[in-house]
C-alpha cells in the first residue's frame, strides 16, 4: 500500500551529514512526509519530547551520543516507535545489536531511493497497525481482541497481558485447560508483535508420533532413511522471520526436548541425516493444558527447556471462570454456523441460554462451539430450544440449578435480554436487548455513574457511552 500523497506524517532524519540528511528529506518530502532534521541524538531526543514523529531515520555514526544509544532512548521512550538504522555495508556486527535493541529495519549507505521508500513505507503501516492493534487491546469494544470473544474482567486482564508479552518479544509459555482459544492466543501473539509480517507455523506435538516429531520440527536430507525420497524442510525453517506454535509442547519425547533447547539457544539446526547446520530466524510460542512444572517435577520435562519456553508466562481464564462472555460467544458461533450453512443466524431460547449460563464447561469454548452447532443441526426452526441441546449438557447444568444466579452474567436479572418478560412463557435471547437491560442495571445500580458502570460490565466509558446511544438509553 503506496501512502497517501501529502499526508504529512512526522519523520525524523537524524545524520550529520548534510548531503545524505538533504537527500533524504527531498526524497520523502516528494511523497508527502514532512520529515525534520537534526544533525546530533541530543537535539533529536529533545524534539521527541515535543511532537510525535511515525518514524525515526538514524545513523549509526553521530558526533557525541552514537546511534546505538540513541535507539535505547528512543525505545525507552518510545518503545512502539518505530526506528530504522543507516550504516555502511561493513557495520553488521551493528546492526544486529540495533535489530536486537528494537530496531525495525536498517538501510546502508550509499542510500537507494527505491529502498529508503519502501523501508519507510513498510515502517510507517507497522506503526498504525501497531496503534490500532493497542487501542483494541486497551478498548475491545463490543466483542473481543484479534480473534478472540469476551469482554469480562478476566479477558479484559488477559487482552493487557497478551499485549505486554507481544510487545516484548521474549517466548512465552501459554497455559490453560483444553478448548480455551490457546492457538487464537498464539496468533493473536504473533499479530502483534513484530513478526506479524512474517509466516506463523503451529504445531500439535500431541498429533505427531514421537518417532516422527524430530522430522516434523527439523526436516530431512533425501536419503535420511527408508522412504526420504527428497529432502523436506521441517517447522523451523518455515518459521523463518516469523512465528513458530508448539502446542501441547509436553508432549515431545525426552530426545527432541534435548533438541529443542539446543535450538534456542543457538538458533540453528540440522536436518534429519544432514550435515550442516541451518540457521533460522524465528520466535517460539509454546502451550500445554499440562501443569507443566509438575511434568518438571516428575522428570518428565526437561527444567532447562521450562525455563527457557516459560520466559513469560499467560494464563488463559476457563469458560466457566468468565461465564458473562458466553451470549457473546454463542451468538457468535451462531452467526457463523448459519453463515456456513447458508441458513438464517437462529435465535436461543432463554431457557437454552440459561441451561449454557450454569453447565460448567469442562471443554471450555471448544464444548461450546460444538453445542451451539449440535443445537443449530437439530432445531426444526430457527430458536435452539432446552431438547435441542446435547445430554450433557443439560444434565451437567441440572445438577448445579440452584447457581443460576451468582453464575449468569453480573447484574442480570432473571428475563433480561427476552424478547417477552420472563413470565414462563416463550422467550427467546435477543442480544440488544440483553445489553441494554443489562446496561440500565448496571447504571441503576451505580446510581447512574458512568465510570462506575462500564466497570461493573467491563467495558470502556467510551463504548458504554456508544451503547447508550444505540440503545437510546442517554
Amino acid at each position: 500500500m503506496q501512502p497517501e500523497k501529502k499526508s504529512h506524517d512526522l519523520i525524523y532524519i537524524v545524520d550529520d551529514d548534510p548531503d545524505i540528511t538533504e537527500l533524504v528529506a527531498g526524497t520523502l518530502d516528494e511523497e508527502g512526509y514532512r520529515p525534520e532534521l537534526f544533525a546530533d541524538a541530543e537535539s533529536a531526543l529533545t524534539a521527541l519530547e515535543r511532537a510525535n514523529p511515525v518514524l525515526v531515520l538514524l545513523d549509526m555514526n553521530l558526533p557525541g551520543m552514537n546511534g546505538l544509544e540513541c535507539l535505547t532512548r528512543i525505545k525507552l521512550a518510545r518503545a512502539d516507535l518505530p526506528v530504522v538504522m543507516m550504516t555502511v555495508e561493513n557495520e553488521i556486527e551493528s546492526v544486529v545489536a540495533s535489530v536486537q535493541l528494537g530496531a525495525v529495519d536498517y538501510l546502508t549507505k550509499p542510500l537507494d531511493n527505491e529502498r529508503l521508500l519502501l523501508t519507510t513505507e513498510k515502517a510507517v503501516e507497522f506503526r498504525r497497525i501497531t496503534e490500532r492493534l493497542a487501542d483494541e487491546a486497551h478498548n475491545p469494544g463490543d466483542r473481543g481482541y484479534l480473534g478472540m470473544i469476551g469482554n469480562s474482567p478476566e479477558m479484559l486482564s488477559f487482552y493487557r497481558r497478551l499485549d505486554q508479552a507481544a510487545r516484548a518479544q521474549f517466548t512465552v509459555l501459554l497455559l490453560g485447560e483444553s478448548g480455551t482459544g490457546k492457538e487464537l492466543a498464539a496468533r493473536a501473539l504473533h499479530t502483534r508483535g513484530n513478526r506479524h509480517a512474517g509466516p506463523f507455523v503451529a504445531l500439535n506435538c500431541a498429533a505427531i508420533p514421537e518417532t516422527m516429531q524430530e522430522d516434523e520440527l527439523f526436516g530431512h536430507e533425501k536419503g535420511a532413511f527408508t522412504g526420504a525420497v527428497s529432502s523436506r524442510a521441517g517447522r523451523f525453517e518455515l518459521a523463518d522471520g516469523g512465528t513458530l506454535f508448539l502446542d501441547e509442547v509436553a508432549e515431545l519425547s525426552p530426545g527432541v526436548q534435548a533438541k529443542l533447547l539446543r535450538v534456542i539457544e543457538e538458533g540453528s539446526f540440522m536436518r534429519v541425516g544432514g550435515v550442516s547446520e541451518i540457521s533460522s530466524d524465528f520466535r517460539i510460542i509454546a502451550a500445554t493444558h499440562r501443569d507443566l512444572w509438575q511434568s518438571v517435577e516428575e522428570k518428565q520435562f526437561r527444567h532447562d527447556l521450562y525455563y527457557r519456553l516459560a520466559v513469560f508466562e499467560l494464563q488463559l481464564p476457563a469458560l466457566r471462570d468468565r461465564r458473562d462472555d458466553i451470549p457473546l460467544l454463542a451468538m457468535s458461533f451462531l452467526n457463523q454456523i448459519g453463515s456456513a450453512a447458508g441458513r438464517k443466524a437462529g435465535q436461543l431460547s432463554r431457557q437454552a441460554l440459561d441451561i449454557l449460563l450454569q453447565y460448567d464447561w469442562p471443554g471450555n469454548v471448544r464444548e461450546l462451539r460444538s453445542a451451539i452447532q449440535s443445537g443449530f443441526a437439530t432445531a426444526t426452526g430457527e430458536r435452539i430450544e432446552v431438547e435441542n441441546l446435547p445430554d450433557r449438557v443439560r444434565l451437567g447444568a441440572s445438577r448445579h440449578a440452584g447457581r443460576a444466579d451468582e453464575a449468569g452474567i453480573p447484574g442480570l436479572a432473571p428475563g433480561a435480554g427476552s424478547d417477552v418478560p420472563a413470565d414462563g412463557g416463550e422467550s427467546t435471547l435477543n442480544l440488544d436487548a440483553l445489553e441494554a437491560r443489562t446496561i440500565e442495571q448496571a447504571l441503576r445500580a451505580t446510581q447512574g455513574n458512568n465510570a462506575e458502570a462500564a466497570r461493573l460490565l467491563g467495558i470502556a466509558r467510551t463504548t458504554l457511552y456508544r451503547k447508550r446511544k444505540r440503545f437510546g438509553l442517554l
